[in-house]
């Protein structure tokens, strides 16, 4: 009897066991089916911008830096170096900023992250990383001043990169657009789901990510055939309209940055989450004083509430609340006119060394500090 019943277990295990087998090699022929289809290597438009040309830069570890240039390459004085959001690519800049940065003549260079678009994969888990990345890319290029301008979750690798020894040297300017800020830093910060906590680790199986990736690959591709879709995954009215008058624009650019994998939100947001954010206490130590942060008032992505703590953190930090904008739609005329607004009401090309003296002399118009103690505090500073 004990041998009759060992041998009916023992036909049951086998019998469940290849209908798991057959399952996962149903899965995994589904999941290869559904990659090979919505498998996709762009075509880039070069009419419009003639030297919006994609580039790759090759760092000392043999990985590439995918990057491109928009408006004039050879304004090594006048650059923009640009940090899209999560997730994002090289293609997602405004067109509105493509054009400004054309007639205004600065050079407009975006670059794709570790795991994005053109750029391989590092491995890493820090701001300190990307930061790196874009030091080498910036002598490179041999780029002299430097505006850093973040989107979204890229301006926080923007603050972190602006302290970097190479490029704190050379910036010359701040902008932040609807920041993100670290879990805890106030009640609007970056909050993760159950979903997000399964995913979302530091030692999450690549075959995980793998499947991820080929899943958001697929509503792409159907966000592509319907661009609706699109519209109806944002929150508010500007920003669904937004989606609406630019879905050909995103989704393409969304669809290169996931050319090889989903591997960059996963680096980008497993930063976000477990990240060093340790460089916010060195904020006092930015290199220049003309620092400015943009932020919607209607924006469902990152609450302004956290884009005006951030900046309160941050010396000389300027907020500027737009109240018509969410999170998408701030990167159409908004974010274009601050940033030119930057350039031209102001003399971005001043160090904040160079401001030291100004600042003194406007606060001894106020307090009636004597000149004694305007130079003992100069010197302090």
């Amino acid at each position: 009897n004990l041998l009759k019943m060992g041998g009916r277990i023992s036909f049951l295990l086998s019998l469940v066991l290849s209908w798991v087998i057959v399952g996962l090699l149903g899965i995994g022929s589904s999941l290869y089916l559904l990659e090979y289809r919505t498998k996709f290597i762009l075509k880039e438009e070069e009419v419009t911008f003639p030297h919006s040309v994609s580039r790759i830069h090759h760092l000392p570890d043999g990985r590439r830096l995918g990057f491109k240039i928009y408006g004039n390459p050879t304004a090594l004085d006048k650059a923009v170096l640009y940090f899209h959001g999560t997730p994002g690519s090289r293609l997602l800049v405004p067109p509105s900023l493509r054009y400004w940065s054309e007639s205004a003549q600065f050079l407009f260079l975006a670059f794709d992250r570790p795991g994005y678009g053109l750029s391989d994969y590092d491995g890493q888990l820090s701001f300190t990383s990307v930061c790196e990345d874009v030091a080498h890319l910036v002598t490179a290029l041999k780029l002299e001043r430097i505006v850093l301008v973040g989107m979204s979750t890229g301006a926080d690798f923007a603050l972190a990169c602006a302290l970097h020894d190479t490029i704190s040297k050379k910036a010359y300017g701040i902008m932040l657009v609807s920041p993100a800020v670290p879990p805890g830093f106030n009640d609007d910060s970056f909050a993760t789901n159950p979903a997000m906590d399964v995913l979302i680790r530091p030692n999450t199986p690549r075959f995980v990510l793998r499947a991820f990736s080929i899943v958001e690959r697929a509503l792409l591709h159907t966000a592509s055939q319907k661009p609706e879709i699109l519209e109806e995954t944002v929150g508010s009215k500007p920003d669904k309209a937004f989606a609406r008058a630019n879905a050909d624009f995103i989704v393409g650019a969304l669809k290169d940055a996931q050319r090889n994998s989903s591997l960059g939100s996963y680096r980008d947001l497993a930063t976000l989450i477990y990240g060093d954010w340790s460089f916010l206490n060195e904020v006092d130590d930015l290199p220049t004083a003309n620092i400015v942060t943009l932020h919607g008032e209607l924006d469902r992505s990152i609450n302004w509430t956290a884009g005006m703590d951030l900046c309160e953190l941050i010396p000389h930090c300027t907020f500027e609340l737009r109240e018509d904008e969410g999170h998408l739609s701030i990167m159409g005329s908004s974010f274009t006119w601050q940033l030119a607004a930057m350039f031209d009401s102001y003399d971005i090309f001043r160090r904040k060394t160079e401001m030291v003296e100004y600042d003194l002399i406007e606060e001894s118009e106020d307090d009636n500090i004597s000149m004694e103690e305007i130079a003992e505090t100069f010197e302090e500073a």
